[in-house]
């Protein structure tokens, strides 16, 4: 009897103990667990930038591109318009975006599509295509 009255009292020591150190826990992280939470439970849509410029480089639609692409990802799930660009697109050289792209992403996901961007208009949208995770650029 004495035996069994003593391994009692050792699980509620135990059982007490746990619940002091998740308790304290609790305490020490709650700043960070509001934050989590907050960041979970708030809309994460994308609002598309306008951007005007007098001339646009490869060099910028790049990097818009990635910019894109790190905003929306594989962690997005609908098509989104990611950037409005107004400028001269004359210098841009779209053979050269496609090479830096895919050097950066050799495995090919994502990809870039430039076949429906004619540098000779004034203004272009960058994308993210959900189906085939695909950052768009078009006119």
């Amino acid at each position: 009897m004495r035996g069994l009255a003593l391994d009692y009292i050792v699980q509620w020591i135990i059982l007490l103990t746990v619940a002091m150190v998740i308790i304290t826990m609790i305490i020490y992280f709650s700043d960070d667990i509001k934050r989590f939470i907050k960041r979970q439970t708030e809309d994460s849509s994308v609002q598309p930038k306008e951007i005007i410029k007098q001339n646009f480089s490869s060099g910028e639609i790049l990097a818009y591109a990635y910019s894109c692409w790190d905003k929306t990802g594989e962690k997005y799930r609908e098509d989104v318009v990611c950037f409005y660009l107004f400028g001269n697109f004359t210098n841009v050289d779209k053979n050269w975006i496609f090479n830096q792209f895919s050097r950066r992403y050799p495995d090919g996901k994502p990809r870039i599509d430039l076949t429906s961007f004619d540098t000779s208009k004034e203004y272009a949208k960058i994308r993210f295509r959900r189906i085939d995770l695909a950052i768009v650029v078009e006119n």
